[in-house]
């Protein structure tokens, strides 16, 4: 099949895509799903297509305004829809024009939720991010949830083959407060164009919403146990992990746990560029704020990040007002 897209408005429905293929659409995504005023898919299961060759996004699943993109009960009998969510699992989402695949959430200005679970996907040759996660600017309630696992993105070895211009795993909420894991995935080969800056592995960046005058909005993280390397070879290394809590409006506030995880042993030159910063960097700015679940008992956040992650040893790993706080909420 050349191409899919689905704009429901005001229904409940579930929906099953096994096997087969969605590729080679000249003009746009090969399988958009588009939700909208009250709209839910309480369950939809993707599991072993393969989306290629097409224009845009190989994959895009949309959820505005008032529904729900999974209802979180699903079907205890079913291990693959007993979480309630969207799940693509097993997938090939290969050389797409545009994003590999993305999962927004939280568009319009209504209260919906999402719960997303990408799990065991292979993502290669995409022009851009390879998997992005979007909750939007302007929702007034409503919650983003998301586990991201066990993806392979990229080929070790092959330049560009993890993303031409873009990075691994893109995450950026905005107005609704959010869940995300990010848990054992393997990221490698990203942008690396000749005079080109290169691209972070995974990129996590909680914005607040354009509106001003709100409370923070929290963004729980967990991110273990992930080998990122975007084999970058020229002169000023990005971020193989970044995590910012920002403010374009409203401030964010970031409770994350962070651990395991594998990055290169260089020195970075992103947003911070000294000769001791890491390649794994969690940061706080603009009026942003965010604290680190203390999973290895060490003495200063900074010390928690260098001892309990691989690759920055000796390094700087943060700035801004980030300090220890509780377990952050996991999405399983």
């Amino acid at each position: 099949m050349d191409y899919e897209q689905s704009e429901f408005d005001g229904c409940n429905y579930n929906t099953d895509v096994t096997g087969g293929s969605y590729n080679g659409s000249k003009q746009g995504t090969s399988f958009l799903s588009d939700l909208k005023n009250t709209s839910s898919v309480n369950m939809a299961l993707f599991s072993g297509v393969t989306f290629s060759g097409n224009a845009s996004m190989g994959l895009n699943l949309v959820h505005n305004d008032n529904g729900n993109y999974g209802n979180g009960v699903g079907n205890a009998a079913d291990p693959l829809h007993q979480a309630g969510a969207a799940t693509v699992t097993g997938c090939t989402i290969t050389n797409n024009g545009g994003l590999g695949a993305s999962f927004a959430g939280g568009g319009g200005n209504g209260t919906g939720s999402t719960l997303f679970r990408i799990l065991n996907n292979t993502i290669t040759g995409s022009k851009s991010h390879a998997l992005n996660f979007v909750s939007g600017a302007t929702a007034t309630g409503g919650t983003y949830k998301a586990l991201v696992s066990g993806n392979i993105i990229g080929t070790a070895g092959v330049p560009n083959s993890g993303s031409a211009i873009g990075s691994g795993i893109v995450v950026t909420m905005q107005a609704q407060a959010g869940t995300v894991t990010i848990t054992g995935n393997t990221i490698r080969a990203l942008y690396n164009g000749v005079g080109g800056f290169g691209s972070r592995g995974i990129d996590v960046e909680a914005l607040g919403p354009v509106a001003t005058g709100l409370g923070s909005t929290p963004l729980d993280l967990v991110l273990i146990n992930n080998d990122v390397d975007p084999q970058y070879a020229g002169t000023f290394p990005p971020y193989a992990i970044y995590v910012a809590a920002d403010d374009q409006g409203s401030p964010s506030l970031i409770h994350a746990e962070i651990h395991g995880n594998t990055v290169p042993n260089l020195v970075a030159c992103d947003s911070s560029c000294t000769a001791s910063t890491g390649m794994l960097w969690y940061e706080a700015i603009n009026g942003g704020s965010g604290t680190l679940y203390n999973f290895g008992g060490n003495a200063t956040v900074n010390s928690e990040l260098v001892n309990k992650n691989t690759g920055v040893t000796g390094k700087t790993t943060t700035q801004g007002p980030v300090v220890f706080g509780a377990q952050p909420a996991t999405v399983n």
